[in-house]
């Protein structure tokens, strides 16, 4: 059916297309064209209200980046029946890697492989640790200046569950903002720490590195520090499960032995469908942490 729905859109824009270039000779042609045109948007019509999905995959060719897209795919278009080769071919290798970098699924595997570089740690059984160190992330502050769970909230949650089950009696918060993406220096330690707080986590299990680090190598390098200060033998590394794999490299060098407690998964693979086809944010989304991920081992940070 899904198919169904893309040739019907196909043609429609093909059929518009043509409508508009023959706009000034009324030919019979150019009727049974109009006839045709105005089939495929009744076939589409119909789709639309057979089925919930087809009403979103319009909304998302309808957000910006989905406009672009179709925007892009009509240019090129134009260039084939203009018969500019090489431009037309530029222009089909774009939208084929904007249809590639915006897809779902192309995203959810390319997390898929980063996490898998780390085992899975069960919160319930897992031995009990020193302490339980948080990359810094997973926060954000409003407008109103109030502090949030962010994007990997879920690295102060796993946690704090871990310290409410008794598996830790320290949790350790580190990481500062850079001055020229943020706007302001803010420590996300204290940040994190004011979370904690919230939910009832005191103030003397919770452990903030001071401001400073900016980055994981720099993180890793302050945990090293205060490992060694308290003596604490097993500490547990909170972080997303697709950043945790670069964050266990970066130990190595450190001579840092830290046990991986993954969080954030986004390994999850959704149905196949052609749903997935149309540029949207999170496959957008899910290609730039793995880049990240890949870019940042290259460069050791």
């Amino acid at each position: 059916m899904a198919a169904s729905f893309f040739l019907l859109l196909a043609v429609l824009v093909l059929l518009a297309e043509q409508l508009w270039h023959g706009r000034l000779s009324r030919t019979r042609s150019w009727w049974l064209m109009l006839c045709g045109l105005i089939l495929a948007v009744a076939a589409i019509a119909s789709l639309v209200r057979s089925d919930v999905i087809y009403p979103k995959m319009i909304a998302l060719m309808l957000m910006p980046v989905g406009l672009l897209w179709l925007l892009l795919i009509g240019i090129a278009i134009a260039a084939w029946r203009a018969r500019r080769t090489a431009l037309a071919l530029a222009l089909s290798a774009a939208v084929l890697a904007d249809t590639v970098a915006g897809n779902v699924l192309v995203g959810t595997w390319m997390i898929a492989r980063l996490e898998q570089g780390v085992p899975a740690c069960d919160l319930a059984t897992v031995a009990r640790f020193d302490a339980v160190c948080v990359l810094g992330g997973g926060t954000q502050i409003d407008a109103e200046g109030h502090f949030e769970l962010g994007d990997c909230g879920d690295r102060l949650l796993v946690a704090a569950r871990l310290y409410m089950s008794g598996k830790t009696p320290y949790l350790v918060a580190s990481g500062t903002d850079i001055a020229g993406i943020e706007g302001d220096r803010n420590n996300l330690a204290d940040i994190t720490a004011s979370l904690w707080r919230g939910i009832g986590i005191p103030a003397s299990a919770i452990i903030t590195i001071p401001p400073g680090p900016v980055n994981t190598a720099q993180e890793l390098a302050a945990y090293k520090t205060l490992i060694a200060a308290r003596g604490w033998q097993r500490v547990g590394l909170v972080s997303s499960a697709w950043h945790l794999p670069r964050a266990l490299r970066l130990c190595e060098p450190l001579g840092l032995s830290l046990v991986p407690i993954p969080c954030d998964h986004r390994n999850r693979l959704p149905a196949v469908s052609w749903y997935w086809l149309i540029p949207q944010e999170r496959g957008y989304q899910l290609l730039h942490h793995a880049c990240w991920e890949l870019l940042g081992g290259w460069l050791g940070r």
